[in-house]
């Protein structure tokens, strides 16, 4: 297990650094700036999806097998693909934005989106060389360069913010830095596998990657397009707070990270394996315990941390946040629920899901945010991911049907829910904590109770 410590190490230094400056973004930008941030932010995200085209696992599937040479050749065509794409259509985007900025002017700060696009090309050169490494046991190698480019851009946010640099200061230091990291490693990759263009290999890649880059951008469209269509409905001050809120939740993702990394690796395994389906459930309801867990503490402690280590002026993030805990926990759900969609040789059945769930927060989002503003635009979204449950729920019943441990999911979330209902008419933080230990403790025996039932019921059905 000594493998897993520095892939946990590397989750701790990106999204825990990334969550413990939050105070410096919030005491050097108003909320109308980190609005503007935050929407600059959400089209580099969905940039760089398409940019990096999804290249690690391309990356995993075409060099993951075969010999060592065909794995480095396939490797050297992917890297020049990916290299070949991200100049040309990076190159495009920053020549499309230069005719279109008198037409962007208002709706996005122009001058913001064109460093963060460069940001987005650079990140999408980076992520396959990081892929290389993982794919052949280089944890600590990969540790190293995802630990320092974190440590880094912290040092050159500390420095642009403090200078005075605002926004703009803080993408032009993280495209810098992407670039020195963008060089470093594709010299590295280049070093190990060379660079080569192959055509055959790329339209195979093409035909393999288009569902996963697709199925991304319906990711995004529940996560991050709510903030396009709120731009022009709200202003950008409400949009922070909701940002703020948001990024705050993402905490209880966090809390599911050291589950995700033992059993995404292993649950397609394990489903094949005798008693798969029993087995399957149970590590399912210890993931939902998580997961419970994380949104009880998530919910109830991070309005006091928003109180606290922010400034007054973002107060309004904590009317947001308990919906944005329940979006997460839907999310990550779903997540919990859709191996049945990748049991076959391609991953359509999951890209198929999360379109229709993204077609429902669309229609939401058309409909509800110009009228109902940020309410109407989690409405939407908390009806997109009912969507992908229902979904991923249905298919699960036809194709892996596990015994999901429904009785036990459904108590703790209960439990969850009056936690934190519980915990908001007590005022003194420290019998707040003590409720949220008791739940917890609650939470995880359950867990282990049930467990414990199905292994005494199995040995009778045994006997």
């Amino acid at each position: 297990m000594t493998w897993l410590v520095p892939y946990v190490a590397s989750v701790v230094l990106t999204k825990g650094v990334a969550l413990i400056t939050l105070p410096l973004l919030t005491s050097h930008l108003t909320p109308a700036e980190f609005g503007r941030l935050d929407l600059v932010v959400s089209v580099i995200e969905v940039a760089g999806l398409i940019l990096s085209f999804c290249a690690a696992d391309i990356l995993f599937r075409f060099s993951g097998s075969g010999d060592a040479a065909e794995s480095r050749r396939n490797a050297a065509s992917i890297a020049g693909g990916v290299l070949a794409l991200s100049i040309s259509i990076g190159s495009l985007l920053q020549i499309v934005l230069v005719f279109a900025r008198s037409s962007l002017e208002g709706a996005i700060d122009v001058d913001m989106l064109a460093v963060g696009l460069l940001c987005a090309s650079f990140s999408a050169l980076i992520e396959l060389p990081l892929a290389w490494l993982r794919s052949h046991g280089s944890a600590t190698t990969f540790l190293y360069y995802v630990g320092a480019r974190s440590l880094i851009q912290t040092g050159v946010m500390a420095l642009t913010l403090t200078n005075g640099y605002g926004a703009f200061g803080l993408l032009a230091g993280n495209a810098a830095v992407d670039a020195c990291f963008a060089f470093t490693l594709l010299w590295r990759q280049a070093r190990e596998t060379g660079l080569r263009l192959d055509a055959d290999l790329f339209s195979r890649a093409i035909r393999y990657g288009w569902p996963l880059v697709f199925g991304g951008v319906a990711m995004f469209i529940l996560g991050n397009c709510d903030r396009w269509f709120l731009a022009s409905s709200v202003s950008s001050e409400a949009l922070a707070h909701y940002a703020l809120a948001v990024k705050l939740a993402t905490i209880v993702a966090l809390a599911m990270q050291p589950f995700g990394l033992w059993w995404n690796a292993r649950r397609l395994r394990i489903l094949q394996e005798p008693e798969g389906d029993r087995r399957s459930a149970e590590a399912i309801a210890w993931g939902f315990a998580s997961l419970s867990i994380g949104a009880i503490w998530v919910a109830v402690v991070a309005p006091k941390l928003i109180i606290y280590f922010v400034p007054a002026a973002y107060a309004p993030s904590i009317i947001w946040l308990p919906w944005v805990v329940l979006i997460i926990a839907m999310n990550e759900t779903s997540a919990l629920m859709n191996v049945s969609a990748y049991i076959g040789k391609r991953a359509t059945a999951a890209l198929m899901v999360n379109a229709g769930g993204a077609m429902a927060a669309l229609a939401g989002y058309i409909i509800l945010a110009p009228g109902w503003g940020i309410a109407g635009a989690i409405a939407a979204t908390i009806a997109g991911q009912s969507v992908r449950m229902i979904a991923y729920g249905l298919h699960g019943a036809r194709y892996a049907p596990i015994p999901y441990r429904w009785i036990r999911m459904t108590t703790m979330a209960g439990i969850a829910f009056l936690t934190f209902y519980a915990a908001q008419t007590l005022d003194d933080m420290v019998l707040r904590f003590v409720l949220m230990t008791f739940s917890s403790l609650a939470i995880v025996l359950l867990a282990a109770i049930g467990r414990e039932k199905d292994h005494c019921a199995l040995e009778k059905s045994a006997a």
